[in-house]
């Protein structure tokens, strides 16, 4: 199903987590231009485990990062669909794909629309990014998962 870019919940800001604090590392339009500009690409998943202990908690090569994966969807577009929750604005998976369908100024983007658990174990949860990841088919991650798709 198509969803408004404008109506999904975008305001979510990076950050990195480190010693009790909070340390944003949201990267800026400019940031993101320059990656693309310099076509400084992130193709790997945000949730392989092998990214974030590269990336630790140093929150400028979180920032980096962010960019550079923004810059990437908004360079060459993507196919998987934004994974929503059922109030159809909370992103289960796909917060680099609406930041970057809204620096190309798309309208619109594909989303899947999933019941919302009760809570999303962190168990469960990992296993449907790397689902997602690996094998590039949300729907049928989301069924081995037992996780109801609502709408798409």
């Amino acid at each position: 199903m198509k969803k408004k870019v404008a109506e999904i919940n975008s305001a979510i800001k990076y950050a990195v987590f480190c010693g009790g604090q909070t340390i944003p590392c949201e990267p800026s339009s400019a940031d993101i231009q320059d990656a693309r500009d310099q076509k400084n690409y992130e193709t790997r998943s945000f949730q392989d485990p092998k990214v974030l202990a590269e990336l630790g908690t140093d929150a400028i090569k979180h920032k980096k990062f962010h960019a550079e994966k923004i810059a990437y969807f908004a360079a060459k577009g993507c196919k998987e669909p934004i994974l929503l929750y059922n109030d159809e604005t909370t992103i289960l998976d796909g917060l680099h794909r609406v930041k970057a369908a809204k620096c190309s100024g798309l309208e619109e983007v594909d989303v899947i629309v999933i019941a919302q658990p009760p809570t999303l174990s962190e168990e469960t949860r990992n296993k449907l990014w790397s689902a997602i990841a690996r094998l590039k088919d949300p729907e049928g991650a989301l069924k081995s998962l037992n996780i109801p798709i609502l709408k798409k």
